[in-house]
């Protein structure tokens, strides 16, 4: 299981616990409806390079 990130087609920036599927204008949990894997919504000004067109990005954790 990993943290997926991903961009709506207007912008918006979610978070998922399971890989997000693409819709025509934004991203929904695979269980749709079922809300277990969406958390939440993140600032739209993090991860710019986190497009609509390259969504969605597994988020890799660094321990130092």
């Amino acid at each position: 299981m990993g943290i997926w990130i991903a961009r709506n087609k207007d912008g918006t920036l979610e978070v998922y616990v399971e890989k997000p599927v693409r819709k025509k204008t934004c991203f929904e949990e695979s269980q749709s409806g079922l809300y277990k894997g969406w958390i939440g919504n993140l600032d739209e000004a993090l991860y710019p390079e986190v497009t609509w067109e390259n969504s969605p990005k597994e988020l890799t954790i660094k321990e130092e």
